[in-house]
C-alpha cells in the first residue's frame, strides 16, 4: 500500500472515530439473550440488582434510538443526556399520536 493509501485510511478511521459518540443503556435482565444474539456476552455489565449495563459507541443516533424502542419498556437510556431528552420527546410524542390529541 502506498503512502498517500496509508494516510487516506488513516484520515477516514480518524474521522468515524470522532463522528463516533458513546451511550450508556440500562436493560432488563429478560432481553440479555438479545443483547447476547446482536452484540455479544461481553457487551454489558450486570449491575448488583441484576440489570445489564450497556454501553457501546454509535454514529447514528436516530437508529440507535429506534433499536432502543423495539425494547418498550425494558430499556432506559442513562447517557448521553441529549440523546435520553430526544427518547423522552419521542416517547410523548408516540402518546399523543395514540391518545389522538
Amino acid at each position: 500500500m502506498t503512502n498517500s493509501c496509508r494516510v487516506y485510511f488513516a484520515m477516514i478511521r480518524l474521522e468515524r472515530e470522532q463522528d463516533e459518540d458513546r451511550v450508556k443503556a440500562l436493560f432488563a435482565p429478560e432481553v440479555k439473550w438479545r443483547l447476547v444474539e446482536e452484540f455479544g456476552p461481553e457487551c454489558f455489565n450486570e449491575t448488583k440488582d441484576g440489570n445489564l449495563l450497556f454501553e457501546r459507541e454509535y454514529t447514528n443516533e436516530d437508529n440507535l434510538i429506534s433499536w432502543i424502542l423495539t425494547f418498550r419498556d425494558k430499556a432506559e437510556i442513562l447517557e448521553p443526556e441529549d440523546m435520553r431528552e430526544k427518547f423522552i420527546t419521542t416517547l410523548k410524542n408516540i402518546q399523543t399520536r395514540y391518545k389522538g390529541e
